[in-house]
């Protein structure tokens, strides 16, 4: 088990599974492109070799999300006849890095901070930096508006927050308020944002660090919660999706934002995977590729984790999803006293609210895997 308690192993594994966007593109990288995947797969059968070995277990966590991957596996092949071009990628990655972290945190959860907050706080350093030196863009591939090492301004979204929390939570177990690590994390995580400037991706990290900074002032107000993350994000679903209310402050969205009514032309996009969706509630359609997405929904995705879900999955696999949501929140809720608690409750509720606008398709949930472990992460929090 002193793999899975090794930093070294750990930090070389995170930085494996987040590999740069720009390694995946670029045409000139190709055969560095398969490398890296092989030496991801090798880590990662790894740690599981070694865990099945010793430990042979797993939680409840990871059977759900397994439930879900195969929920959208199994909904896609029986529309599409295949699992397209993507979907098994995100699959492997999902669980991946669910596996992981899992085995870490329960064998060694110093070295499990140490290792992959730092591979997560250099990839953040490298983005901002790629931020700043290319603002208009180096890729051969006309795929993204600009050059961000992680993606595009707000895929990158997905690495900045586990960063920003990793770090944090590293202070918790230390019994710091704000460690140099975290402070330059959370800087490069902020520059990176407000520089690409997306309102999705600026204001969602913005308010996660807000709440990074009220824990270390020891300040963690009540109403940070699992119960008000859950509700406040659907209030937003039903006003934006359902009920359209950006439609009465379109003056606001056009002055403050540069955004018109239609939020770019989600609120169509939204209303045409709603009818999508209405056409096969149970299975959904599948997950498309991108041309067959446009046909079907005017746009390669619905610009929704939750619509984007409904009509690729169907209720079978909202269903699976919100299971997940109910065992992140569970836990949360019985840790909200705790600073570890505060901090994965606030990266919980951010993340929910960022998919309001992004669908997100290659999160590997990372984040929601470090909410289901609030436990071992609050009982390891040493007095500031």
């Amino acid at each position: 088990m002193r793999l899975l308690q090794s930093r070294a192993y750990l930090f070389v594994t995170f930085l494996l599974l987040y590999k740069p966007v720009c390694v995946s593109d670029l045409p000139a990288l190709a055969a560095f492109d398969r490398a890296w995947d092989a030496a991801r797969y090798i880590a990662v059968g790894t740690g599981l070799l070694v865990w099945l070995i010793f430990y042979r277990s797993l939680s409840k966590w990871m059977l759900a999300l397994a439930a879900f991957c195969g929920a959208r596996l199994l909904t896609t092949w029986s529309h599409l006849g295949s699992f397209g071009s993507t979907l098994p990628m995100i699959v492997v990655s999902t669980l991946s890095a669910a596996a992981i972290t899992e085995m870490a945190v329960r064998t060694g959860r110093r070295a499990f901070l140490d290792g992959a907050s730092l591979a997560l706080g250099l990839l953040t350093a490298a983005h901002f930096a790629t931020v700043l030196a290319f603002p208009g863009g180096m890729y051969a591939t006309a795929a993204y508006r600009e050059n961000y090492l992680l993606g595009y301004d707000n895929a990158a979204l997905t690495t900045l927050l586990p960063a920003v929390c990793l770090a944090a939570l590293r202070d918790c177990e230390r019994g710091r308020r704000l460690s140099v690590r975290t402070a330059a994390v959370c800087a490069c995580a902020a520059g990176a944002a407000c520089r690409s400037w997306t309102v999705t991706s600026a204001a969602v990290t913005l308010l996660f660090l807000l709440a990074v900074l009220l824990s270390a002032a020891g300040w963690r107000p009540r109403v940070v919660n699992a119960g008000t993350a859950l509700a406040g994000n659907a209030l937003v679903f039903a006003g934006f999706v359902c009920f359209g209310v950006q439609e009465r402050f379109s003056r606001f969205l056009e002055r403050a934002l540069h955004k018109d009514a239609t939020l770019s032309g989600r609120a169509w996009i939204w209303e045409r995977a709603g009818e999508a969706f209405a056409r096969s509630p149970l299975t959904g359609a599948g997950l498309p590729e991108p041309a067959e997405a446009r046909a079907l929904i005017g746009a390669t995705h619905a610009h929704n984790f939750y619509l984007d879900l409904a009509f690729t999955g169907g209720l079978v696999c909202v269903a699976a999803f919100f299971l997940l949501l109910f065992l992140c929140a569970r836990r949360l809720w019985r840790f909200r006293k705790t600073r570890a608690g505060f901090l994965l409750t606030a990266a919980f509720g951010c993340l929910l609210l960022a998919f309001q606008m992004e669908p997100y398709r290659f999160h590997n949930f990372l984040l929601f895997t470090l909410c289901f472990f609030a436990g071992e992460f609050s009982a390891g929090e040493a007095a500031p």
